[in-house]
């Protein structure tokens, strides 16, 4: 059962301490819901339309960086943005962060919050573990997939040599794009602050560490991706360096990025040449032209 219309101000009091004060009236206008008698899920849905939308973030990013997006894609369809367990506000979640457990908890959000499938389901970056994982594991529940410059499940052992660069280079691993906070709305600011909550970091963490699990999950789940509609959206600005004697990595990524679009034979590519990993912050047109795409191509059916 629903635990409570969203009314959070103790919640906002319970997750800020230790960061920059927010307006504890503030009440975000979506819903929190209790997960299996355990944890709390918060989820902000938009819109109306009979194939729900729903966005998943990289590790690191937070939903109110796509809210554009879901305001855009909102005149169309219904469109959901959520916090994974343990991120934003909702509450940490039980065993590892993985793409089966995150996609498991996902759906089984979707029953609460009673938003109907069948879903387009869009991911970004460690997203696109959990886009592919839910497509497979729920393809009655899937009317179509976006991959917004996705991980692969084989990135880890093709991308290996950038870990042993001696300076290895910082790298955005969830897409968050940092920006001068004064440049940033209010959700934006309030997001990224209950994100760098110690049980937010700690997800995290999680997320990346358990990162080799989700690959392997990915590998092993015996159901293909269903024969849905498949827009793979890839960055045209290169973010991986070249290694001297060593096939470009970026060149690496690329082609990774082309196979994820022969996924099921109803996929297509778009290199987006304005934009690095942050599409959806950087070329946001990109992500919602494309999910609409998606939206007309399982409508037909």
């Amino acid at each position: 059962m629903k635990l409570f219309k969203i009314s959070l101000a103790l919640l906002i009091l319970s997750v800020s301490s230790g960061t920059k004060a927010f307006d504890a009236s503030y009440n975000p206008p979506g819903d929190i819901y209790l997960m299996f008698g355990a944890f709390r899920m918060y989820i902000q849905c938009e819109g109306q339309g009979d194939i729900p939308v729903i966005i998943e973030t990289g590790i690191g990013d937070t939903l109110a960086n796509w809210l554009p997006v879901q305001d855009s894609l909102a005149k169309h369809t219904k469109v959901c943005v959520y916090d994974r367990a343990g991120n934003g506000l909702s509450d940490p979640g039980p065993g590892p962060r993985t793409a089966s457990q995150i996609s498991y908890e996902l759906h089984a959000l979707l029953e609460k919050a009673k938003v109907k499938g069948p879903y387009i389901i869009v991911g970004h970056s460690f997203g696109g573990y959990v886009a592919q994982f839910f497509a497979r594991a729920y393809p009655d529940d899937t009317a179509g997939v976006v991959l917004v410059d996705s991980s692969h499940p084989d990135q880890i052992e093709r991308l290996a040599e950038l870990d042993k660069m001696p300076n290895k280079p910082k790298q955005n691993v969830g897409g968050y794009k940092f920006e001068d906070e004064s440049l940033l709305t209010y959700d934006q600011k309030y997001w990224k602050h209950l994100n760098a909550q110690r049980k937010s970091v700690w997800t995290q963490m999680d997320e990346l560490g358990s990162f080799k699990d989700s690959a392997r999950e990915l590998k092993r789940i015996k159901q293909a991706l269903p024969p849905v509609p498949l827009a793979v959206l890839t960055r045209g600005i290169s973010q991986l360096p070249d290694i001297p004697g060593v096939k470009s990595l970026e060149t690496e990524w690329q082609e990774m990025q082309k196979e994820l679009a022969t996924l099921n034979n109803k996929g297509w590519q778009v290199i987006v040449e304005n934009s690095g990993h942050s599409i959806h912050q950087e070329a946001p047109e990109a992500v919602i032209d494309n999910t609409l795409k998606v939206l007309e191509i399982a409508s037909r059916k």
